[in-house]
Parts: C-alpha cells; structure tokens; sequence
C-alpha cells in the first residue's frame, strides 16, 4: 500500500502528464463497455494546517464517450466569505491524446451561486465551460481552494455515475500529529493507508479500474449495487468563529444550539398577537395550532444563505416584520411564537429528500432542513414551518419517518421522526 501513497504525492509534485496517456486506446476494453465517461484519474489532496483551515487540490481527466457524459464539461468550484479559488484552469485533449485546447484565467468566469429556489445567498462559484469536440475526447481541469473555516472535510465519490468507469480515483488527507481525522467508507477495494511523520498524519485512499455498471441490473439491484464512497470529518472544529466538537451528537448539537441562543426575541406587537389569539384557549395542543395558522397565514419561504454558511437563522423580529424567512428563520420565529405562548419547542435539524440515511454511528454534519418539534403531555406535535398548506402536526415524505437532530439547552438527542399517511396536498417545502 506504500506505493499508493508515493504515487498519489508524486502526482501533485509532476501536476503535467504527458499526451501519451490520454490516448483513448490506451483504455482497457473492459472500461469501455457501457460506459459514457471514463475518468482517467481524479485526485484530491487536502492538507488541514489547523481546526478551521485547510487547502484543497482537486486534479481530474474525464474521457467523454457520448453525450450523456456531457455535463463533465461543465465544471463549478463553490467558494464562500470562508474560502476562495485560487486557481481553475483545463486543456482538452482528442482521441490521440493530442492537446488541441487550454483554457486559463480568460475562460473562467465568476457567478454567483443563487438558484431558482433561492433568494439570497452569498456563495459564489467559479465556472468553466469546456467546448464540445469529437467524440471520444478527454478534459483535463484542476483547481485548488483554501478554506479559513470548517465544518465539513471531503466526501469523496471515487465513481460519480453508475455509467461512468474509473482507471484511478483517490484522496490524500494530511493534518497535524494532534489533530483527529474520522472516516467512514462503503464499497471500497482497498483499505487506508496511513503514514505519521514528525509532524503530520497523511492518510491515502485510491481506487482502480472500476467498470461501468449495466444499466439495467443497476436498476435491478439498486440496493446491493452502491457506489464506492468516502466520508470524512473532524473531531475539533471552528466554523465562522464558533468553535464545537463532533465527539457525539450532544457536543454537535449543543454547538448548533449555541448559533441559534438569543435569536427568539419577538417585537411588542407580536407578543400582543400571540396574546390575542390563544386567549380562547387554555390547551397547549390548541394554542400551538392557533400559533402555527397565523405562521402560515403571515410568512412564506424563501431560501436565503449567508452569514455562518446558511447555519445561523435570522432572528424572529426580522422575519415578524418582513413576513418571509428559509426553514431556518421560520422554525426559529415559530419557537418564539410558542415560547411567547409559555409553549416549549425544539429546533430539529433533519435530512430531507427520499434518501433518509443518517449514519448515527458517524457524528458529522449530515442534515440540510429544519423543522420544529413540539413535546405534548400525550404525544409530540411535528411541524413543517416551510409550507402554507400543509396542516398542523403534518410532516409530509420530505422528512417523515426518519432519524432526526432535536437541539435543546442540554445538547444534541437523536430522535426519529413519525411516518404519516401520504396527503394528497401540494406542499411548498423546498430545501434548507
């Protein structure tokens, strides 16, 4: 295994091939088959210099075959206020492996990284577009990125699309002696290599000749056939000045506790509100449900991302006074709505979507969604703070049945959330 080690450090060294080995008969047959892309070599060292700092270098060769390996083309590095692109930069190579195209700082353009669903957030990406040639073709792009603020290391795909095959994929992490570097892998070939020097810890994976998969027995056999993957995280980290600890989910959670302390003050005029409309009742279950119709009836999502990396809410006087907020800032407003009404509440951090996987044994930043969770003498009232429509004490399939993070004064519990009956209702919940 030492040899994988050296050969992955060497490659950053020489960061130029030569042409000969791009040549697309230089690809063993079995490679081919069935495959839209093959990926000649995708490398990825990271270097940690300490908890909240770290440089990344990405280094990749894609062979395209047809065009529905096109969108590798398209090539986006995401950067923030935490971080920033030092460099991007690509040739492309034809089927001889003859260099026929390089593209520099002219070909990179800067965007902001807003979508269709978003309506503020501060990342940004530098892009670049490779230009169509005769099939088949191969890209060459590389990019490195420097990073003053950490909460997640790499996940690594070593084989991005059932469709693609892999000649070589491997990560490299290097950190200090005393830091902890955790990792969780499925389907891997190879196991770690791992290597302590005076002053680092340098740790290798790499994979190889990986053959596409047939479509139709990956279909067939989508839950046996899963993709080689690498899952790393940090013990001890800072994020935008707050420092916590992935130890267990209680320290996880009492650090994403902490973002969210003191942003539940409400303006008068809302205290008064809240005061109006339970005054019919004195039944918590019916209070909260008189609070939550007058969320609904007065805000709306929007997904905004800026400040700590989109993890810190907007407080609730700003969303009482503007009337929109992402599932941050509504959660946030709605526990103070309900702490106003004497009502306890808990901000839950979620992972949304069908896939439902939380690795419980693997503490690390796995949720993208918030909801609010609602303890009763009899039961626990759920509440999706994102849609107008859905009803109260209603989770929909974007995050029913399925583990969750409850964040209270005490730290981080891992709960799972109900299964409810599918609702034929247009829900407007979208992401975080």
């Amino acid at each position: 295994m030492r040899k994988i080690f050296f050969s992955v450090c060497m490659l950053f060294i020489v960061m130029k091939v030569s042409a000969q080995s791009y040549q697309f008969d230089s690809i063993p047959d079995n490679l081919k088959r069935k495959a839209a892309a093959v990926v000649r070599s995708a490398q990825c060292k990271y270097t940690i210099l300490k908890p909240g700092n770290a440089v990344e270098k990405v280094k990749m060769a894609v062979t395209i075959l047809n065009e529905k390996a096109e969108s590798y083309r398209f090539v986006n590095v995401f950067y923030n206020k935490f971080s920033k692109v030092n460099y991007l930069r690509g040739s492309v190579y034809d089927e001889k492996g003859e260099i026929v195209k390089v593209l520099g700082l002219m070909d990179v353009y800067d965007a902001s990284a807003v979508t269709g669903a978003s309506f503020y957030t501060d990342d940004r990406s530098r892009n670049l577009i490779f230009p169509k040639y005769k099939y088949p073709y191969t890209i060459e792009y590389e990019y490195e990125i420097e990073y003053t603020s950490l909460l997640n290391y790499p996940y690594w795909h070593f084989q991005d699309e059932y469709n693609v095959a892999v000649e070589r994929s491997g990560i490299q992490i290097i950190l200090p002696k005393d830091m902890v570097l955790r990792y969780y892998s499925k389907n891997l070939q190879n196991n770690v290599d791992s290597v302590i020097t005076v002053d680092s810890k340098i740790y290798t994976w790499q994979e190889e000749k990986i053959p596409a998969a047939n479509p139709r027995i990956y279909y067939s056999l989508k839950t046996v056939y899963s993709l080689p993957v690498l899952f790393t995280a940090p013990l001890d980290f800072e994020y935008g000045g707050y420092k916590g600890t992935m130890r267990s989910w209680e320290t996880f959670g009492e650090w994403k506790y902490n973002l969210i302390k003191g942003l539940d003050k409400l303006p008068q005029s809302e205290l008064i509100k809240v005061s109006e409309i339970t005054a019919k009742t004195q039944d918590p279950r019916e209070r909260a449900k008189l609070i939550y119709e007058y969320m609904q009836s007065k805000t709306r999502y929007v997904s905004i991302k800026e400040g700590i990396g989109g993890y810190r809410p907007a407080d609730a006087t700003a969303v009482a006074t503007n009337g929109f907020g992402d599932c941050k800032a509504l959660v946030n407003y709605t526990k103070a709505l309900l702490k106003a009404a004497g009502i306890t509440s808990y901000y839950t951090s979620v992972k949304s979507g069908d896939d439902k996987t939380i690795r419980r044994n693997f503490v690390a930043n796995q949720f993208d969604h918030i909801i609010l969770c609602v303890p009763m003498e009899k039961d626990t009232v759920w509440l999706e703070c994102t849609s107008q429509t859905l009803p109260f004490n209603y989770l929909s399939s974007f995050t029913d049945d399925r583990y969750a993070l409850l964040l209270t004064p005490e730290g981080g519990k891992m709960v799972r959330t109900p299964e409810f009956k599918r609702m034929k209702i247009y829900s407007t919940v979208q992401g975080r």
